[in-house]
């Protein structure tokens, strides 16, 4: 059994993507010796895991070997990336934040009155979020719609209609914006913030990002 750790010379409790190689991708293809299976246990992988860390282990996810386990921990699912999500079993131990559909219908809330032309709507939107948990889990299905409308502008087609309207009134660059002030947020949640001046500071965000010339 491994438990990968945090890169020594990283902050925030991160694993580098440099490390995740070096240090257990490249044993992956080795057999265990003793056990049936090898077991990678990734614990809080939503913190320890960045975007380009979850992307090296999608092709080993969806085909691993028979004598290879991945278990990822993480406090909501929607944390992780929508493609290791759609590669893994999710087994839910305790939710303490929004469901799935509540986070759906956050996102949607807050895309509704990031496109709207009153400020209103978006504090209208971000009022319900009012504990870490329940703002983490909507921001996270947020910034996956983000990216979906990134890959949409790439002639990827989607259903989503939120998404849709985020590309008729947005354009690439103001998306890339979005993805960074929303990322930004949550990585806020992780320190001992604020929630009101935080959804207040991200409405002011999302407001100069739409409403720039």
């Amino acid at each position: 059994m491994f438990i990968p750790e945090p890169s020594k010379n990283l902050k925030s409790g991160i694993l580098s993507l440099k490390d995740l190689r070096d240090n257990y991708l490249a044993q992956i293809s080795i057999k265990p010796n003793e056990a049936r299976c090898k077991v990678y246990i990734f614990t809080d992988a939503d913190t320890l895991l960045r975007e380009d860390s979850q992307n090296a282990l999608l092709k080993t996810i969806e085909e691993p070997p028979q004598e290879l386990l991945f278990i990822f921990t993480a406090e909501s699912a929607q944390h992780l990336l929508l493609t290791v999500r759609s590669r893994a079993r999710i087994i839910t131990l305790k939710n303490t934040s929004l469901t799935d559909e509540e986070s759906e219908e956050a996102a949607d809330a807050m895309i509704n009155g990031i496109v709207s032309l009153y400020e209103y709507d978006l504090l209208a939107a971000l009022h319900p979020l009012e504990d870490k948990e329940r703002l983490r889990s909507a921001l996270a299905v947020l910034c996956e719609k983000l990216r979906q409308a990134l890959c949409f502008y790439s002639g990827v087609p989607t259903g989503d209609e939120s998404v849709k309207k985020l590309t008729r009134k947005l354009d690439r660059a103001r998306t890339i914006a979005l993805i960074e002030a929303t990322g930004a947020a949550i990585d806020k949640l992780k320190t001992n913030v604020n929630i009101q001046l935080l959804t207040t500071w991200l409405s002011s965000q999302y407001r100069r990002i739409t409403w720039q010339k």
